[in-house]
């Protein structure tokens, strides 16, 4: 079948790749493994209908001392924001 035929044609294209998430998320692991960059921590609050930005410390002051809720980290289990998995 050429390029042509197919129903990729009416948008102009003529190859088509596909990948995985297991494979961009295996390959994502491989390049911060190496990264020497420093970890960012980035907070948002909303004030009224905006987000804007707060400083780490300031939320944690704010919630009377607890931190944010701790996500969900690929694996499966809990990480929290300063990454020793503990709750």
């Amino acid at each position: 079948m050429g390029a042509s035929q197919s129903d990729l044609s009416d948008y102009g294209a003529d190859l088509v790749v596909a990948v995985t998430q297991a494979s961009i998320n295996a390959t994502l692991k491989q390049l911060l493994a190496g990264l020497t960059a420093p970890e960012v921590t980035v907070c948002y609050v909303y004030q009224g209908n905006n987000l804007v930005p707060i400083d780490y410390q300031t939320l944690v002051s704010n919630a009377n001392g607890s931190p944010p809720a701790p996500e969900r980290a690929p694996s499966g289990r809990l990480q929290t924001v300063d990454g020793t998995g503990g709750v």
